[in-house]
């Protein structure tokens, strides 16, 4: 049990310092985990070995990783810890991607990731997504493992499937290509970038399909932000409606006498700077 005495503090303050923690980072800290003054250093410095040592979370990662969520000094190490990261591990998750995918997301720690597995797991089989696959989804986005199913997942894909893609066959491959697709919200960012992309740029039918299938980041794309003023820019350059639309959709390269191989789905990712130098437009400093 944490002792709650002076000395433990300043144990606790002097331990945190020799870890390279300055006085504005423990004070922020403390804010932000309230038992953390209470906690005896012993405690702490074991939580801190199993990271460093058996997880093998650099110690300047480490650092981050406590600094952004000083809870986890908190946790148990054999009751908590350790059947995470062996949960984690069964996925056949490497030691490597697991300490990435908690410096990503530290609070994955603090999920029942056992119980948030298994129908994970059933779910995703539904999309034709192995248990391989789902390991990696959550290495790449580890935030996954905290959204819900109901909530979250299912009308996700209900969306994809709104919009014409395959359950079965199409979903999952889109979410193995982009795992951040599942982060955005429906409302805010994935429906008016489909609703921009059929009536701005005039994708219907196969031709969004085919978009979304081979370029799925492009739904998280702001449409004010990125899509909108790369489109104007575009049409000031002389295209026509019908000519974007099909450069969109995946017709031949871009602007053979410019030598571009790349598509445009791939040149609407980019920022207008970056995107008028990708396009040629303008010249590459």
């Amino acid at each position: 049990m944490a002792s709650v005495g002076g000395d433990a503090k300043k144990s606790l303050t002097q331990w945190l310092r020799e870890k390279g923690f300055d006085e504005e980072a423990i004070g922020r800290m403390s804010k932000r985990c309230r038992n953390l003054p209470n906690l005896d250093a012993g405690e702490a410095s074991g939580v801190w070995d199993y990271l460093l040592n058996d997880v093998k979370i650099e110690q300047r990662k480490l650092r981050y990783v406590v600094t952004k969520c000083p809870k986890v000094l908190t946790m148990s190490v054999n009751d908590k810890l350790v059947p995470t990261v062996q949960c984690l591990t069964t996925l056949q998750a490497k030691p490597g991607e697991i300490a990435q995918a908690i410096v990503k997301f530290p609070p994955i720690l603090f999920h029942s990731v056992e119980e948030k597995l298994c129908p994970l797991l059933a779910f995703f089989q539904t999309l034709a997504i192995s248990e391989k696959q789902l390991a990696k989804l959550l290495m790449v986005n580890p935030r996954l493992i905290s959204y819900s199913i109901q909530a979250k997942f299912s009308q996700t894909v209900d969306f994809l499937v709104g919009l014409g893609i395959n359950r079965e066959v199409m979903i999952g491959k889109i979410l193995t290509k982009e795992p951040y697709i599942m982060g955005y919200s429906i409302d805010k960012r994935l429906r008016p970038t489909a609703e921009f992309l059929k009536s701005a740029v005039g994708l219907q039918g196969s031709y969004l399909q085919r978009v979304i299938m081979n370029f799925p980041s492009i739904l998280s794309r702001d449409v004010d932000k990125t899509l909108r003023p790369n489109l104007v820019f575009l049409q000031s350059a002389g295209f026509s409606k019908d000519q974007i639309m099909k450069l969109v959709a995946g017709y031949p390269p871009v602007l053979k006498q410019m030598n571009s191989r790349c598509s445009l789905s791939e040149m609407l990712d980019c920022n207008q700077k970056k995107f008028a130098m990708k396009f040629g437009l303008i010249p590459v400093a």
